[in-house]
């Protein structure tokens, strides 16, 4: 029997017990529903107005408006069934919101605009199940490369007739912002393989990734643990920080491409030996990630 290379030996190592059943049907791994975003809402009673408005009647598109800039203030959405209308609002430099609903109106603090105009959309709908119709703006505030941020807006009328705002939080987005993106980058492939081509297909594609994903993680898992403190005590020294990048980066190369290369010269055998001949189709697919990692 010939002798195993060590790079083969470490696979097994790491891939545990678990890889070796040999005799697992040919599935799709199970799909466990994702918990809901939910935090507690950023509530905000709408200002009674500082000054009489002469409210504009006519709705005109944001872009417009901000073309003009003539007029201290335009109708960007209304509501006709609902008596309901939002409004800009810009006096020297400085923008506010105005919200009307029936015989209501409060002033805002919201944003609106940014580089991509995109107009404010307005619905009215028992939004917490009270019996009671509330007011749903979505406000765009910015945007950025392949990003648009937009703002929720739930609004109630009291039984005084003043207006209360329940916004969903901005740091909930920025603390997840960075993970949704992340999945979406490392699994949009998963769902259009899974769309486009067969159940087969997306299995062997996610067990080609599995070996690669799994080395390169837990080597840059324990150079992250390294590095990061390392990092934050030189925050002020840029090229400090630079240097240290750029030594980590080819510190994880030197580890990490002889594994890369050791895993696709074996990928034919290791994938045989682990999985047996049924899971062979899968090995262009770990060929390919142990260059892309």
């Amino acid at each position: 029997m010939r002798r195993l290379p060590p790079v083969l030996l470490a696979l097994m190592l790491l891939t545990g017990c678990g890889a070796w059943e040999t005799e697992a049907a040919l599935s799709l791994p199970k799909t466990v529903p994702a918990k809901p975003i939910s935090a507690p809402a950023v509530v905000t009673e709408g200002r009674n107005p500082t000054k009489d408005y002469d409210l504009p009647t006519e709705v005109v598109r944001q872009l417009e408006w901000g073309e003009r800039m003539g007029k201290p203030m335009a109708k960007l959405a209304e509501l006709p069934e609902q008596d309901a209308a939002f409004y800009a609002v810009e006096e020297d430099s400085s923008y506010w919101a105005l919200l009307r609903w029936g015989g209501s109106l409060a002033e805002f603090d919201w944003s609106f605009g940014g580089p991509l105009i995109v107009e404010p959309r307005l619905w009215c709908r028992d939004v917490d199940g009270d019996g009671q119709e509330e007011i749903v703006l979505v406000n765009h505030v910015g945007s950025g490369t392949g990003v648009s941020i937009e703002e929720l807006h739930i609004v109630e009328k009291n039984l005084d007739g003043t207006l209360t705002d329940y916004a969903f939080p901005e740091e909930l987005w920025q603390e997840d912002l960075s993970s949704l993106l992340d999945t979406a980058y490392t699994k949009g492939w998963q769902l259009i393989i899974g769309l486009r081509y067969t159940d087969a297909d997306l299995a062997y594609y996610n067990q080609g990734e599995q070996f690669p994903n799994l080395i390169v993680s837990n080597i840059n898992a324990s150079i992250d643990s390294v590095l990061l403190p390392t990092l934050s005590a030189a925050q002020d020294d840029p090229e400090a920080v630079k240097s240290m990048t750029r030594r980590s980066m080819q510190t994880s190369t030197y580890i990490m491409a002889p594994f890369m290369m050791g895993m696709a010269a074996c990928a034919v055998p290791l994938i045989r030996l682990l999985y047996t001949e049924k899971w062979l189709p899968c090995v262009p697919y770990l060929v390919m990630f142990c260059i892309t990692s």
